[in-house]
């Protein structure tokens, strides 16, 4: 046993005195051999492949929070108050979904909406007596933040409104999101809260699931209800509707607005491989939630480059 104290003390020698030695080595090469008894391997922790700066001079972002992230690494390219606690509004649906997703009971499962089911706010394309299948209602939901759409597949997986939240809650711990918390599906109640970095790590799981994806891409939607009501979705994000600077694509994006969250978007964009995800809470204006942005993506990948 005095034996390993005593490799492990010299290899701190070493390792203090030749940092760049140390680690140029290969995983394999500081793994003690095999054939010698008593030993325990050494593991070293991946380094994350996290983008080069090119210093080139930050944007000014007009909102109460904003921050960027190489999707990859989870690397935080620039950020303003990322940690600062605010109401998110409908970007609580990307949790709403991910909750849906686990409790889904079969896209072609044909759900009516109910008296319940109605919420004032925003712009509404079903209504009480509408009958639809589960696809049709989540699209809507989704693409237009359509509040009866989401209180309408909350009821279509069976589940109460106060399990489903608990559920949300319980999928936000399971992410990590330290400072998010949520007290209903729709984004309607301003006490649904999170930050910058949260968002950013809550968007990277909604946006790796294909249903939510599909949902996300479509810049409009129609549809027929079973009564024969023909339904007309538009999507309340204009960047899926306009050209992102420097070729840039959009992987997918979502919407929020309260008067106590202002206006928010979070969303996700690519370049020649390389994804970013980016968050602004708190804008003035709905133009200004996009303007700004744009702002943080093209900075972002002019300013850094991947190996």
């Amino acid at each position: 046993m005095t034996g390993i104290f005593i490799a492990l003390a010299v290899l701190g020698s070493y390792v203090w005195s030749q940092p760049e030695a140390f680690f140029s080595f290969n995983a394999s090469d500081i793994v003690m051999p095999a054939t010698i008894t008593g030993t325990i391997p050494v593991v070293l922790p991946m380094a994350r492949n996290v983008p080069l700066s090119l210093d080139v001079p930050a944007p000014l972002i007009k909102a109460s929070a904003s921050a960027a992230y190489d999707e990859d690494s989870d690397f935080r390219l620039i950020s303003d108050n990322p940690d600062g606690v605010r109401s998110i509004a409908s970007i609580t649906k990307l949790m709403t979904a991910l909750v849906f997703l686990d409790h889904n009971p079969g896209w072609d499962t044909s759900y009516t909406i109910s008296r319940n089911d109605y919420r004032e706010g925003g712009k509404i394309h079903v209504y009480p007596g509408d009958t639809a299948s589960v696809r049709d209602i989540f699209r809507t939901a989704l693409i237009a933040s359509d509040n009866v759409a989401i209180a309408a597949l909350v009821s279509a997986t069976g589940m109460s409104e106060a399990d489903f939240v608990a559920a949300m809650n319980a999928k936000a711990r399971l992410l990590n999101l330290k400072h998010s918390g949520f007290f209903d599906p729709t984004g309607l109640d301003a006490r649904n809260i999170s930050t910058a970095h949260d968002i950013a790590r809550l968007a990277n799981e909604a946006f790796s699931k294909p249903d939510i994806i599909d949902a996300l891409t479509r810049s409009e939607f129609s549809f027929t209800t079973k009564e024969g009501s023909a339904k007309h979705v538009v999507t309340t994000d204009q960047l899926l509707k306009s050209d992102v600077p420097g070729g840039v694509t959009i992987v997918a994006g979502k919407t929020g607005y309260l008067p106590k969250a202002g206006y928010c978007f979070v969303g996700q964009f690519e370049k020649n491989g390389k994804k970013i995800t980016t968050v602004v809470l708190g804008a003035d204006t709905e133009e200004g939630r996009f303007n700004e942005t744009k702002k943080l993506v093209d900075w972002a990948f002019k300013n850094y480059r991947w190996e």
